[in-house]
């Protein structure tokens, strides 16, 4: 996807929730790539668009990274649930 595809699928996804600018997002993109977790290339359409578009695409580092950051999230989200139970 590209970076305007991105913001959308969060705006949707979220329901309105995450509403990120692209100001916000690029720096994030390029701290992503910068760890070697996503890796970017350039598509120029042939219907006449003159400025290439930024694709990225999560690589194997960056799925293995997801899977952690999940499991940590999983175990954040349990542990906090059982004090909130008290």
């Amino acid at each position: 996807m590209y970076g305007y595809e991105l913001i959308q699928l969060l705006d949707d996804y979220s329901s309105g929730y995450y509403k990120l600018k692209e100001g916000s997002l690029y720096p994030v993109l390029y701290r992503l790539e910068d760890n070697g977790w996503i890796e970017s290339y350039t598509v120029t359409s042939l219907e006449g668009r003159k400025v290439p578009r930024k694709y990225y695409k999560i690589t194997d580092r960056g799925r293995r990274e997801l899977e952690d950051q999940l499991d940590s999230w999983q175990r954040f989200y349990s542990v906090t649930n059982k004090i909130l139970d008290i």
